[in-house]
């Protein structure tokens, strides 16, 4: 198979998985608040209970999406009491966002799931030298570039 017909297979590989895992973020679960949450909604969950974004564009980033997508759930976790916003006392104008009691016991429950998709993804990849790990990162970042030198026409 010549280098262009596997670039086209993987295209299309790619393509299916992206769609499968679009599939996997449309269902909803319910982590023990006899409430399902969306999987947006449990992604913005999980990077505030990290601490990796506290604010809303500190999130857009992280996601790779915009303010107001990211706004738009914030508000959704707000209502269904997740999180909290507060100003931030050293910068007035900053909001932040944290998690309130009930969105703390889905951020533990939620990386419990993780921590367990994890362990079974690494015992599928454990033939998978790290090398191939490396090259298959490699070309991600190849991807990602691509993608986004259509978004930004």
């Amino acid at each position: 198979m010549s280098k262009i017909q596997l670039i086209s297979e993987m295209s299309i590989l790619f393509s299916k998985v992206h769609n499968k895992l679009n599939n996997l973020e449309k269902r909803s679960i319910d982590f023990g608040t006899k409430e399902k949450l969306f999987a947006a909604e449990l992604h913005t969950i999980q990077a505030i209970g990290k601490k990796r974004g506290s604010t809303v564009t500190e999130l857009s980033e992280l996601f790779g999406t915009t303010k107001g997508a990211v706004s738009q759930i914030i508000s959704k976790l707000t209502e269904k009491k997740y999180v909290v916003k507060q100003r931030n006392p050293v910068n007035n104008k900053e909001i932040t966002i944290s998690l309130t009691e009930k969105g703390m016991q889905v951020f533990k429950a939620h990386e419990e799931l993780h921590n367990q998709m994890d362990k079974s993804l690494f015992k599928s990849l454990e033939s998978t030298s790290e090398k191939e790990i490396k090259s298959f990162l490699q070309i991600l970042t190849n991807i990602e570039k691509y993608v986004d030198a259509f978004l930004a026409k």
